[in-house]
């Protein structure tokens, strides 16, 4: 607790060095604390892409971009959205804690596979207690893909971690699962926005308490709980830049 608080106070001191003005006195809300994460980034690595709706933003920052998203055809209309971008790259990788596993896909029916997944939908999702009835969610389609670990990607393709020190978590359900698959590409990351879930949005689908721990023993903490379905950001809880401004 008295660490969170910490960070806490660490974010608000730096926002209000920002051109954003805001007053010592009030918190930072979410988005921004994200937003600034980003800005202050080396680079962004943003897992699960889907349709680079984020492209223009980023290139605003100036930042180098890589993409993974899981889908072929998702990550060839994100290769058609960068395409103007000389810093932005897009690898298509199904990513997991494990190397060469043949798994089956689902895709959604929303926004052109929004919330397509390794996982089906959990009961949060469909039925009635789902928190969307009003999107009738369900998996309308499945693809056969093979799995790969972050570390093996990055390997494979010698892309230097350290270019993108802060992460987009956003695979459905799946972000335990390619954090699993990630402990060398950690050591270079500084900061993370992971999707997390402390319902059943998907079954068998990563857990807010279980996405927590792991990123506890890579040394990242969160600056705030999650609550129901949300984006969450965590920090390396030993970099010199917040000891620097306590």
């Amino acid at each position: 607790m008295k660490m969170r608080e910490g960070l806490l106070r660490v974010a608000q001191a730096l926002v209000s060095r920002t051109h954003y003005r805001l007053t010592t006195g009030a918190l930072p809300d979410p988005g921004l604390l994200i937003h600034l994460h980003a800005q202050w980034s080396s680079g962004i690595l943003h897992i699960g892409g889907h349709l680079g709706q984020e492209a223009h933003w980023y290139e605003e920052l100036g930042k180098p971009v890589l993409w993974i998203e899981a889908m072929p055809d998702s990550a060839r209309s994100i290769e058609r959205m960068i395409a103007p971008y000389s810093k932005q790259a897009v690898l298509q990788a199904c990513l997991s804690d494990s190397d060469g596993c043949e798994v089956t896909f689902y895709i959604s029916s929303n926004s052109e596979g929004a919330s397509s997944s390794l996982f089906e939908f959990g009961s949060a999702s469909v039925g009635p207690s789902s928190m969307w009835p009003d999107l009738d969610l369900r998996m309308v389609d499945q693809l056969q893909l093979t799995t790969i670990t972050l570390d093996t990607l990055m390997h494979s393709h010698s892309i230097d971690t350290s270019q993108y020190d802060h992460w987009i978590v956003d695979i459905q359900g799946a972000e335990l699962l390619a954090l699993s698959g990630a402990t060398s590409s950690l050591r270079s990351c500084r900061s993370l926005v992971v999707e997390s879930s402390s319902i059943d949005v998907y079954a068998g689908g990563a857990r807010w308490e279980d996405v927590r721990l792991l990123l506890a023993e890579h040394g990242f903490v969160p600056l705030w709980d999650c609550l129901g379905h949300m984006d969450v950001l965590f920090v390396r809880e030993d970099q010199q830049w917040m000891t620097a401004l306590r």
